[in-house]
């Protein structure tokens, strides 16, 4: 058994059985998410152990699950930031928000996030974040993690968006 408190991240790995028990007195809000069973042609063979690892405790830390099959962990932009517009080229990034609040912009769509709230971008959605007076904290996963990870766009004088060449 592993005991965690506050916003925390646990990888389990697969086929590993596992159950979570509320032994506080507070709500217990979880997040599942699954990263794909299709691997790239060569994989990096994933650790031996089974155990689930508690990797991340907010505010987290550098010891971030990273393997072909995904990436995950916790970021927070600080107030009145406002990134590129990025896609991940054939893969899903899926964000469960843990502190303040911002704009999450999903191709063109505007969502208000809060604490609590989830988003998932599809594969090859352009997206970007817009936080206000506060820090906008979040645990995030994109999966599968294929290298190069981002592909930027800039906006033409016609509103139109181009692609940009990809990068790490």
């Amino acid at each position: 058994m592993q005991d965690f408190n506050a916003f925390s991240q646990v990888c389990v790995p697969a086929g590993t059985a596992f159950q979570l028990e509320n032994t506080g007195n507070q709500l217990l809000r979880f997040l599942q998410t699954t990263a794909p069973n299709v691997l790239p042609a060569n994989p990096t063979p994933l650790p031996q152990s089974q155990e689930p690892a508690l990797v991340c405790p907010w505010p987290g830390d550098k010891g971030l699950p990273r393997n072909e099959r995904q990436r995950s962990g916790v970021l927070a932009f600080q107030p009145n930031f406002e990134c590129d517009y990025h896609s991940h080229d054939r893969a899903e990034e899926v964000f469960f928000f843990s502190e303040g609040e911002g704009d999450v912009t999903v191709e063109g769509q505007v969502f208000r996030a809060k604490p609590g709230d989830a988003v998932v971008t599809p594969a090859d959605a352009k997206h970007k974040f817009k936080t206000y007076d506060k820090n906008l904290g979040m645990w995030l996963m994109v999966a599968p993690n294929l290298v190069p990870s981002h592909t930027f766009y800039q906006q033409l004088v016609d509103g139109t968006w181009e692609r940009l060449p990809p990068r790490v």
